[in-house]
C-alpha cells in the first residue's frame, strides 16, 4: 500500500509521465497503469496481455 502522504506526489508524477508519453509517441491511445494501486484482476491482465515498456524491481 502506498503511504497517503505520497499519494499527491505520485499522482502528479503519473500525470507528467502520461503527458510526456503522449508527446513522445504522438498518440493519446495509451493506458498507464500503476500496478501497485491496481486491483489484482487488472494486474494480471496487464502482465498477461500487454507489452511492458519499463520494469523496475527494487529487490534486485
Amino acid at each position: 500500500m502506498i503511504n497517503e502522504k505520497y499519494e499527491g506526489i505520485l499522482e502528479e508524477i503519473e500525470k507528467d509521465l502520461y503527458e510526456d508519453l503522449i508527446s513522445c509517441l504522438k498518440t493519446e491511445e495509451i493506458d498507464l497503469v500503476c500496478l501497485n494501486k491496481a486491483p489484482l484482476s487488472i494486474q494480471y491482465g496487464v502482465i498477461k496481455d500487454k507489452e511492458i515498456l519499463y520494469f523496475y524491481d527494487k529487490q534486485k
